[in-house]
């Protein structure tokens, strides 16, 4: 409530959820926040399935419920056009019905009918996050995902991964670029590479004896993790870094050593773009489905 810029994305797994109680939360968190709101729809381990009521589902339907709790989520959150709500006060014309759409959706694992009691916000919709490797999950996020949380360590896996996905993609009718791909790393950086490995060597040191932690993907000096940041943008599966932490210093490492370089190289931005998540990540503005 105190910021402008910072985007919230929360993990809901529809393998445990409702898609009307999403659909309302995230819009709500939507409007709130005046359009920085996404959703990264997830799975979930079929094992708990039966703390929720569903344990008569087995594994191989959670994507297509995943699937069905999707085409929900959208449509509902496409209930009203954009200009549906008039608000004159003279003529007393609180919105026009014609633009209002129930949803009407029966499926093998949801039936909804809607409409959600909530306008579209500033961005249109919330952004959409997935997460997964999978053939079944490709399929889904080709349709569906904007933001692909994908795993970080082999540059040439995830060039392939990225490729077959961007074709799915259009094979969907969307642009390729509609797609960004954020890879998971966690740096570690140093004023030196000496430096760098110096602190992997504490990290290692806090853990059982004889464990050795895996040399992360990202390490080096300033300049050294910048480039590498730099190689995978220019190869196109970096759009967005996700970072984790396992160094304590190891955010403000990367904004005080790296991230100047990265704006230097015009990689980084210098101030924000816009006033939207949508907007920030450069994703465009989102027709609804009934005005197409």
């Amino acid at each position: 409530m105190v910021t402008h810029s910072i985007g919230l994305t929360a993990t809901i797994a529809t393998s445990y959820a409702d898609p009307f109680t999403v659909a309302r939360q995230i819009a709500s968190l939507d409007k709130i926040s005046k359009g920085r709101a996404g959703w990264n729809a997830i799975t979930s381990n079929p094992g708990g399935l039966a703390n929720y009521s569903r344990s008569h589902l087995k594994k191989a339907d959670l994507y297509p419920m995943k699937k069905e709790f999707l085409e929900i989520v959208e449509g509902l959150w496409d209930s009203y056009e954009d200009d549906a709500f008039i608000r004159d006060k003279e003529r007393g014309v609180f919105y026009d019905p014609r633009k209002m759409h129930p949803l009407d959706y029966t499926g093998n694992y949801f039936s909804v009918e809607g409409p959600l009691n909530i306008s579209r916000s500033r961005q249109g919709r919330p952004v959409v996050f997935q997460a997964g490797t999978s053939p079944e999950f490709m399929d889904i996020a080709a349709e569906h995902a904007e933001v692909i949380m994908a795993p970080g360590h082999d540059l040439e896996y995830l060039k392939a991964f990225t490729n077959e996905l961007k074709r799915k993609v259009q094979n969907q009718g969307r642009s390729p670029y509609d797609l960004l791909m954020m890879p998971s790393h966690n740096p570690i950086v140093g004023r030196t590479e000496k430096e760098a490995l110096e602190k992997l060597r504490e990290i290692e040191s806090w853990m059982p004896k004889g464990y050795r932690m895996p040399k992360p993907g990202l390490i080096g000096s300033a300049e050294q993790v910048a480039e590498q940041i730099e190689h995978w943008y220019r190869e196109g599966v970096m759009d967005i870094l996700l970072i984790r932490q396992d160094h304590p210093a190891g955010f403000k490492d990367f904004i005080q050593l790296v991230v100047p370089i990265l704006q230097d190289r015009g990689i980084f931005r210098n101030e924000y773009e816009d006033d939207t998540l949508r907007g920030n990540l450069g994703l465009p503005y989102p027709e609804n489905n009934y005005t197409k």
